[in-house]
């Protein structure tokens, strides 16, 4: 009997029926071991979601809900043009974040005005995340004066500032 016999070749059930080829059989067990290789890839990856939660605020989500909170209060927000976004301070704990802005975009009679911004961004299980405080500045500020800010938020705890803000 040759291999592509052996392939072919059809298993019998009890009463002499045809049930299925050992092609078949080979397709079902790679069938599985595919379906096993994904569930085990989902789980890791779950886990791995679970973990960032738990950990606090991911970085990217706190910059862009910042974003999208700022936009909200923009007469203008077609027009906004990102100049910087930027994590400025995290408290050890993670659950919370200072995000500060840079956006330019027009007011209502059309004049483009540069805002900076500073937004305390805080992590609650099940709500997500959301603003709980924030400063606008009608000028660049200081990396003294946005420290200041972040520290009247000391009661979430206590903050670690970027390298830039030290």
């Amino acid at each position: 009997m040759t291999e592509e016999d052996l392939q072919d070749a059809e298993v019998e059930g009890e009463a002499g029926e045809t049930k299925f080829t050992k092609a078949d059989a080979a397709r079902a067990v790679f069938g599985c071991l595919v379906l096993i290789v994904i569930a085990v890839l989902i789980f890791g990856w779950l886990r791995s979601c679970a973990g960032e939660i738990s950990e606090g605020i991911p970085a990217g989500n706190a910059m862009r809900m910042a974003r999208e909170a700022l936009t909200a209060s923009l007469v203008s927000p077609g027009s906004a043009d990102w100049e910087e976004t930027e994590i400025v301070a995290t408290t050890q704990d993670g659950r919370s974040r200072a995000v500060f802005l840079v956006v330019d975009s027009q007011n209502k009679f059309g004049a483009t005005l540069r805002t900076y911004a500073v937004l305390i961004m805080m992590w609650e299980e099940g709500d997500g995340s959301s603003v709980i405080d924030s400063r606008v500045f009608d000028h660049s500020p200081s990396a003294g004066e946005i420290r200041a800010f972040v520290k009247e938020n000391a009661w979430l705890g206590d903050w670690v500032f970027s390298d830039g803000l030290k």
